[in-house]
């Protein structure tokens, strides 16, 4: 018999408009659209939410992370931290106590941002806001160790979600990652090769 459980929804999230208060980031929005591409045709998968410019408030993004089987956060990042839309820097600043007290259900999360691995070094480990998500809930993050290149980043994931959802369900993070990492190292088609600092930069986080 057919399984009558719905089909997971996903997020992804790019941009979201700082009021001048933070940079742009054009190629996090067309990251965000090439990934919602992507996911929308996953088998496992009934639909994705994107949530770009000044719809990626923090309420709105809070609440789509809810209900969302993956989750791609594509915007400026902060060690303790994750920047969304709003009128000022608090406003639009998602902190680690706020993603704690999230009960998610996702299985992936995706931090595509600066320094996302970052945080306050203690005995049993990195306290950031990678740890916060887990408490969350999310097994598997992604997340960056330092400062990223927009159009790299773009390409890693394009790459890395082409070998995630390879066969129309999702496979190993860790896997893909790695998969797409060599790839940019062995690009033929590109006129000088991606550097290190370009593709090294994301590690894949939990179970």
């Amino acid at each position: 018999a057919a399984s009558l459980e719905p089909k997971a929804q996903t997020l992804a999230v790019g941009n979201p408009n700082f009021h001048g208060w933070a940079n742009q980031l054009p190629g996090a929005e067309a990251e965000a659209r090439s990934v919602a591409g992507a996911l929308s045709c996953s088998n496992e998968h009934e639909g994705t939410k994107r949530l770009l410019g000044n719809r990626a408030t923090k309420q709105a993004v809070v609440t789509a992370m809810r209900e969302s089987d993956i989750i791609h956060l594509a915007t400026h990042g902060e060690p303790d931290g994750v920047v969304l839309s709003g009128a000022t820097g608090d406003e639009g600043m998602l902190t680690m106590g706020q993603v704690q007290s999230l009960e998610l259900r996702a299985r992936l999360v995706v931090l595509s941002e600066c320094d996302s691995f970052r945080g306050k070094l203690s005995s049993d480990g990195v306290i950031g806001i990678t740890r916060a998500f887990v408490a969350a809930g999310a097994p598997t993050l992604v997340a960056s160790l330092w400062k990223v290149d927009d159009a790299a980043t773009r390409e890693l994931m394009r790459r890395f979600y082409a070998r995630l959802l390879e066969g129309g369900a999702v496979g190993d993070a860790t896997a893909a990652m790695q998969g797409a990492m060599v790839s940019m190292i062995r690009d033929p088609e590109r006129g000088r090769p991606w550097s290190v600092l370009e593709w090294a930069a994301f590690v894949v986080y939990g179970l």
